[in-house]
């Protein structure tokens, strides 16, 4: 039974009650709740599954960004003789540093480019088991793209600071 009313649901249990009982006396009356409150009850689950979701969302994207930021740091600093060698013959730390971020900007646009095709598959078989979900969020993925242009600059960008600020001889040694 649903009852409108605009005054407070709990006030209207006792006469509702009492009504009902005056019709058949041995209707059973029970869980009286407001609207408000089956709906919060039934949608609770799926706020739950959101919620949870966007939690381990979360995680992926920081787990990604410290993995790529990790790989990246890794083949930047492992060319450090490179760097010695470039300095020595004459090259300026800021060239050096400029040639890192056009190698790395090059690898992340390019698995940007990967990552993307795929995801465009992805989300339409996805978006068809999902309500309300679409194939393309421009935010979203302008978003996550710019993370990781942001996480492989400072991959390489800090590496490659550090290499250029080193003394030739020492980083040849």
């Amino acid at each position: 039974m649903v009852v409108r009313t605009t005054a407070d649901p709990s006030s209207l249990t006792a006469p509702l009650r009492a009504a009902i009982h005056e019709v058949d006396p041995d209707q059973p009356l029970y869980d009286v709740r407001p609207m408000s409150a089956v709906l919060e009850r039934t949608l609770q689950r799926q706020w739950i599954n959101t919620v949870l979701i966007g939690v381990f969302a979360a995680l992926a994207l920081v787990l990604a960004s410290v993995g790529l930021y990790g790989v990246i740091s890794y083949l930047t600093a492992q060319r450090r003789r490179e760097f010695a060698i470039r300095l020595s013959v004459g090259a300026k730390a800021s060239d050096v540093v400029t040639l890192v971020l056009k190698q790395a900007l090059w690898l992340a646009l390019v698995g940007l480019g990967l990552g993307l095709m795929l995801s465009a598959v992805s989300t339409r078989v996805l978006g068809s088991m999902l309500h309300g979900v679409t194939a393309w969020d421009a935010w979203t993925y302008l978003l996550v793209s710019g993370l990781m242009i942001i996480v492989v600059l400072a991959a390489s960008f800090i590496p490659a600071w550090q290499a250029s600020r080193l003394d030739p001889k020492v980083a040849l040694q």
